[in-house]
Parts: C-alpha cells; structure tokens; sequence
C-alpha cells in the first residue's frame, strides 16, 4: 500500500452542519488559510494570513465570509464532509445529491468554492467583518497590561495608535474588504526603548501596509449592498481572493487584489494544480504507525461542561498517533509558507472566545472550549490571542525543528528572514544597553524587533534602557540567539548551501559571541555569563545551563565546519578556549546536571533548563549518559512534569504536554516506554469542544496549541531516526510491538524509506547507497 492509500484512512469526515466556528475544518496553501464550517443552510468561514498585520502589530484575520444556499436547512443526516488530504480539497456532500468543494489554490492565495447540484438553487455571498469601528484591542492586543478593562488608559504615547476601520466596497465585479494601517506603534515604542534616533534599523512591516479581501463569481450575479446574489444554476463559482503588501496606493491595491482573483484560471485548473501539489506534499515524507494504543484524555468538569453542545468529532482511527501526526502536519503546512512565523498562541486557525468572555488565567478552559455566544464584534472576536503579540522563540521554534526530517527545508526561510530583519536594531543595542559589539538578542519580539509596552513596561523613570519589567520571557537573552544558531546549522547540515553558512550563519554566530564575550569579563576559568536569566525557571544566575550548552553545541559544530570558511571570524575561532564546563551539581545519588552553575533554587515557571543539553542542542552523545538518567530522573521529580496535562486545570500546571519537550529528551536518550507513554498521550489531547480532532488544548496556549503539536511530530520523528556526526540511527526509540511505515531525511539529503512489521525489518532503503554504511540499528533488529 502506498503512501496516499494509508493517508485515506485518516482525512476527516464530519457528519451534519456545525452550530459554531467550533467546527471549523483547517485549510491552506502557507501563505493563506481558511477555518471553514457547514452551516444548517450553507457555509462559513474565517481567512487568515500572517502578514495581515495591524498598526498594533497584531496578526489578524484578513476577514470572514458566509455563504447561503436556498435550500431547506440540513440536519446531521443530510450533509456530509470529508476532508481528502491527499488533495487538499474539503468535499461537502448532501443526500440531495448536491456537492460543494472548497479549497485553497496551492499557487495563488485565492479560496475556491466550486457547487454542484442536480436542482438548480440560488446562493448569496458576503465577507463578514468585525473592525467596523476604531479599536485600541484592550484586553486582547496583549500589547498593554490591563488589569480593569473599563478604567484602562493607553499609556503617554500610545493613545493616538488605534487600529483603522475595515472598509467594506461593492462593485459590479464583486465586493472588496480593506484594511489601511495608519499611525503605527513603531515610533512610540522606539522611544520607550531609548531608541528615537535609531528607528531606521528597525524593519517596519506596519506603515502602508493595507490587506484584505475580494469575493467574486463566474456566474451571474446581482449586487446587493454588503454581498452577491446568484440566481438560481446547478453549477456555482465563488473565489475570495486575499492580499497584504506595503506601498500600493488604495486603487493599485484593488487592481492587485482582482489580478490574484484571476490567477487561478479555472475551478478545475485550480483544482487539479492543487492536488498535484498536495499529492506531491504527501510522497514526500511521511509516518504510518500500527500497533498503538489509543488513551483517554484528562478532562477536567469544566471542559467537560464548555463542550456539550458541539457535535462529536470525527470516528476514531486506526492509530491515534498516526492521525494526530498526520493532522498536525497538515495544518502546519498550511500555515509554514508565509513571509512571517507561524504564530505559536494558534496558528492562523484561532476562533471566536468562547461563552462571551475575552481570554485570562481565570478562563482559560471556558472561552477556549465553550462555543461562541455572539457574532464576531470589534469588542470580541477570533482575533483574539493568549498572552501576547509578540514572538517567543521558545514557543516560536518547535514547529521548525521538525521540518528538516521530512524534508521542508523551505519551510524554515520565514524564521531565518524574520531574525535577520533585526541585525541592524541588535548591534544598536548592545552598544547603546549594554555598551558591547556584537548583537543583544531577546527571546521577545514584534515585527520590528522590540518588546511591547506590557513586557518592556511603561514607567521607565528609574529603571535602565533594555530592563525589561516582566522578568519571565521578557528578561530571556541569549539563549534564544544560540539556539538560532543550532538550528542554522542543522539546515546547513540538511542543505550544504555553503551561501547560507558564509553570509548569514557564520556572520551572526560571530555577532552573537562578540556580544557574549565583550559583555561579560573573562577571567582565568573562562566566561562567566551573568547575572542572567536562566529561561524562565531560574533568575539571575550565573553561566547558565541553557546558555553554556547552547555555545558547547556551536563549538561542536565549528569543529565540523572546513577551516577555510573560519578565517576572518575571530570570535569563533578562539571559542573553546572561553568554554566554562557545563554546570554539575551533587546528589545523594550521584552527579547531576545543574540549572547554571550559580542559581537560586525557587522555581519561577515549569521549564526544565536541565534538559537543554539533550534537547535542543544534543549534547548527548558529549554527556556521560549515567549523568543524564540521573537528571533526567531528578528534573521529574523536582519539576513535576511526568505527566499529561489533564484539560481544563489551572494554567501553568507541570506536565510534559505543550511546549514542554519531555518527549523529544526520552527519544534521543532512547528510553522507549517513556518516549512511547508521552507520545499516546500527548496524542489524545485535542479539545472536546471541537469537531476538528486536532485542534490541541487547552495546555499552555491558545487554541490550537502550535507547540503542542510540534512536540508530537517531533517526538515521533526522533523516535525513528536521529543523526549523529556520520551516523545514523535508525529506530533508536521504537517499541518492537509497534509497526510502522515512513519515508524521512538524515542529514545532508539522505532518505530513508523503512518498514517494520512484526518487530522484523522489512524495508530498510538509504539514498545515496553509500549511507547504508553508517546506519545505526538496535540490537534487536539485526
């Protein structure tokens, strides 16, 4: 059986209409998406891009749209979808023998609704819009820290940014939404910074920046005030074309927007170019897992109570971990192709809050399972996220890590261009904060590099330039630039492209060492890095684990890099010898890694920085293993995160689900029955308020939890193949009892097509031939 015959037994059937977005089935082509839900008479849906981007620098939704049919009303008898991945097409289907396909074009950033129906019927189209009015997105922007919606006050310097209304227009072509950004909150924030005079570095994605939509149809139509009328066909067109830029004046973006509009040629040309692409997606790379058991979730009463009154999911599946993994991939594709990161609180796939509350600690459960209560308004709407605007790069990165074994190397070019933007503003910085060469990174960060007033904090009188007041994420630095780098040379490793190590890897790895040695003394036992954050867990620590393993890793892969390509980057070249040893400590039990060398021991948060020198930067193999169980051992204990989350508690509350990255550390430290027990698990944690079974959470962040499902991938794919120096191992971490087919990528464009039935290998295929050499197996395979 070939890939995209296993892939037909997990592409999802919903039967019967949806009572709220709680049904939305995700679509995308990367750059655009689409949460898309039958109705009782018709169809709705949300469209998404990154860069539709606000003067608040939030990423919103482009705009909704609605479509209804003069049909009686379907029941949960009379209307089927299905979800065909290998095409890429969500097919709807009714006992009246009528069939709607929507779809997003894999080439043009147009969605498709294409009808079919033996008895001619009548639509209406419109694209639905909340941002009718002026918005500061109190309570939701995550900008400002609010704490009484209604005795908020922007602060001095903010209070004129406001986000612009949509502006809704009707043609005899179709209708057109408009957002224009106006005053933006890149100079007030500059200012705040200390940075007034250096807004020039900064890269500005906001000013003149307008997107939105454009509805049109083939067929005949009549133009209603706020939408399009189609009279009575068998047959039906509809497109909603989407555009976001900067620069174009109001009448050049509307010509733009009705060129893309066009692009696709027609619904079947559209059609057939985007299941080529998603056919050729699929053979790519893939996992078919057998054998698994499936888990029940832990749900707390509360979930249990939102959920009630949305319909059950789609019907269970063959194996658990092969539909999660399956699930995850495809929305991740349909949201990795973008000029900007995925972001991590929700994708691009984030609805309306549920039972009419905005998002808080005290909600958190409720408004991201319980349905909608109202109609989207500029007050409440799915443009909502947790916790912030900003970029985290612990939260930002998981996704990424992943995509280099299945060969989507692409996929990583908006990561690597979004932290290149910020050169310019780094190296001002670290001279102006901190008075280094070099570039001060932070785990925070807008569009243009800095940290929101709410992280950074508004009342400056006596703190200094570049103090952040929120000392949790916002006082994270250089960790996050060390892992950068780790994952700049993983690309290197799986690209060769001898352009990207020469002219960004190698130049921002010298900047981020000048940085960390010019700003802390050296002394005879090497550097001494701090007082500093050790991720959120531990403050003001000295060399802290996550920073010393992060430049052990870059030494690690200096020694890897041909001596050549090392000349003129002195910072690097002299960089073992400032190495401090990675911090021990003593147990009853033994040695054991510790958080930094200097720490005070009250926990701040539930990361476990022990755990950075297996993952992600891979020391393990570098580690005395004895020192790591050990760790291992002690961090589970002491951090409390040997668990799943259970749905619904506290948020915060320690477990391995999330943005946690237990699983990844079991598989590269090849603890099988571990590595196996957070994979089921992890695996059955999708909300039961949703139809989708992949919508993940609620755990840490918004729904769907982007980490969350990064963690599945990833944990699976280490399961199966991991790369060390030449080697590579094949099922370092798989369950004997459990079968599997799959295709991934070792270093260096080498494939690996294998197969394991019965706890016999019955396909092992590498390419190049050569490679075959240096594959690694367990003693139980040979």
């Amino acid at each position: 059986m070939g890939p995209l015959e296993r892939l037909d037994a997990y592409s999802v059937i919903l039967q019967g209409p949806s009572s709220s977005d709680r049904g939305s089935v995700p679509l995308g082509n990367g750059v655009l998406c689409a949460s898309v839900w039958v109705t009782a008479t018709g169809l709705s849906g949300y469209l998404s891009r990154s860069d539709a981007l606000t003067e608040l620098d939030r990423t919103v939704k482009v705009c909704g749209f609605q479509i209804d049919l003069d049909i009686p009303p379907w029941d949960d008898t009379s209307v089927l979808q299905h979800l065909r991945l290998r095409d890429g097409i969500l097919e709807i289907t009714t006992t009246s023998g009528l069939t709607i396909e929507v779809f997003v074009d894999a080439q043009h950033d147009v969605l498709l609704v294409n009808g079919r129906s033996p008895e001619p019927i009548g639509v209406s189209a419109g694209l639905v819009v909340w941002r009718r009015s002026s918005n500061s997105a109190v309570g939701s922007s995550g900008l400002y820290d609010v704490t009484d919606r209604d005795l908020w006050e922007a602060p001095d310097g903010f209070r004129d940014v406001l986000e612009t209304a949509d502006v809704v227009e009707a043609s005899s072509d179709g209708i057109t939404v408009m957002h224009s950004n106006g005053r933006n909150i890149i100079a007030p924030l500059a200012a705040l910074h200390g940075l007034a005079d250096h807004v020039s570095t900064m890269p500005d994605l906001l000013t003149g920046r307008r997107f939105g939509a454009f509805l049109s149809t083939t067929n005949e139509h009549s133009r209603p005030k706020h939408g399009l009328h189609l009279p009575a066909a068998r047959e039906f067109e509809l497109k909603i074309a989407t555009r976001s830029s900067q620069g174009e004046s109001p009448s050049e973006w509307h010509d733009s927007i009705r060129r893309t509009a066009e692009a696709p040629g027609s619904g079947s040309e559209s059609r057939e170019r985007t299941r080529l692409h998603w056919n050729g997606y699929w053979t790519t790379s893939w996992i078919d897992v057998a054998g698994d058991e499936s888990c029940e979730p832990r749900i707390t009463a509360t979930v249990l109570r939102a959920s009630e009154s949305e319909a059950p999911a789609a019907p269970a599946a063959a194996s658990s971990i092969t539909r999660a993994y399956v699930l995850t991939k495809w929305m991740t594709a349909c949201a990795s192709g973008g000029p900007l990161p995925i972001p991590y609180n929700g994708s691009l796939f984030t609805v309306m809050p549920g039972a009419g509350k905005h998002l808080s600690l005290d909600n958190f459960a409720v408004a991201f399972t319980a349905p909608p209560e109202a109609s989207p308004t500029v007050d409440l709407n799915p443009d909502e996220r947790s916790w912030t605007v900003e970029n985290l790069w612990q939260n930002l990165r998981l996704p990424y890590h992943s995509m280099m074994q299945r060969g989507e190397h692409k996929s990583l070019h908006p990561v690597f261009e979004y932290y290149r933007r910020f050169w310019d503003l780094n190296r001002v910085r670290a001279l102006l904060h901190h008075g280094a060469q070099g570039q001060w990174n932070t785990e925070m960060t807008l569009t243009f590099g800095l940290q929101g007033p709410a992280v950074y904090g508004t009342d400056r009188a006596s703190l200094p330039d570049g103090y952040a007041v929120n000392r949790w994420g916002g006082a994270i630095d250089l960790s996050p630039g060390l892992e950068l780098v780790d994952l700049m040379f993983d690309y290197y490793k799986h690209t060769n492209d001898m352009s990207f190590l020469t002219t960004e890897l190698l130049p921002y790895a010298e900047d981020l060492v000048a940085f960390i040695t010019d700003r802390y003394m050296e002394d005879e036992d090497g550097l001494s890095v701090g007082p500093i954050n050790c991720l959120e867990t531990y403050w003001d620590t000295i060399n802290p684990l996550p920073i010393v393993a992060g430049l052990h890793a870059l030494a690690q892969n200096l020694a890897r890099v041909e001596p050549e390509h090392l000349v003129g980057f002195q910072q690097l070249r002299s960089l073992g010898r400032a190495l401090p040893p990675l911090p021990m400590r003593h147990t009853d039990h033994g040695e054991v890694l510790a958080p930094a060398a200097q720490y005070t021991p009250e926990r701040k948060n539930v990361e476990s920085p022990e755990l950075y020198a297996v993952f992600p930067f891979r020391l393990n193999d570098s580690v005395d293993h004895e020192v790591l169980d050990r760790t291992l051992n002690e961090v589970i204990q002491i951090a409390g995160i040997g668990r799943p989350t259970e749905m619904g508690e506290p948020v915060g509350t320690p477990s391995y689900s999330g943005w946690q990255y237990l699983g990844p550390v079991y598989a590269l430290m090849g603890r099988i029955d571990e590595a196996a027990d957070v994979l089921s698990n992890n695996a059955a944690l999708a909300n039961p308020g949703y139809r989708f079974p992949a919508m993940w959470g609620p755990i840490y962040d918004a729904v769907p939890d982007v980490d969350h499902g990064a963690n599945i991938l990833n944990t699976l794919q280490l399961m199966l193949l991991q790369v060390s120096g030449p080697a590579i191992r094949v099922l370092p971490a798989w369950p004997r009892h459990w079968d599997v087919s799959c295709r991934l990528y070792a270093d260096a464009s080498t494939v690996v097509d294998l197969e394991v039935v019965d706890g016999s290998i019955r396909i092992l295929t590498v390419t190049p031939a050569h490679r075959r050499d240096d594959v690694i197996l367990p003693a139980w395979a040979h």
